[in-house]
């Protein structure tokens, strides 16, 4: 979704894929347990990117993506990440 921030179009579903597919052999390489099938697994995943990139990704907008965030309350610091922020439309019935 970085991208996305400027270009205002989604990755095409190929390099999506391609993303996940390198990942995927890097996050998995201490196996799965018992009667799991690695394939299936990773065929689920692929099904589920492509869902998102048809029907999830066109309708976001992002301005933010992975921004650290810190604050502190009372002296006490705080810090996370805004994974995503994203545009919205939104009528505060101020207009005509």
């Amino acid at each position: 979704m970085r991208q996305k921030i400027t270009s205002y179009v989604d990755l095409p579903v190929g390099d999506m894929v391609d993303a996940y597919d390198t990942s995927w052999a890097a996050e998995t390489t201490e196996g799965f347990s018992g009667d799991e099938n690695p394939g299936k697994v990773k065929d689920k995943g692929v099904e589920l990117i492509k869902l998102y990139h048809k029907e999830v990704a066109p309708k976001i907008q992002p301005i933010l993506v992975e921004a650290p965030l810190q604050f502190s309350i009372n002296g006490q610091p705080y810090s996370g990440q805004i994974d995503l922020a994203e545009e919205v439309d939104v009528d505060l019935g101020w207009g005509p």
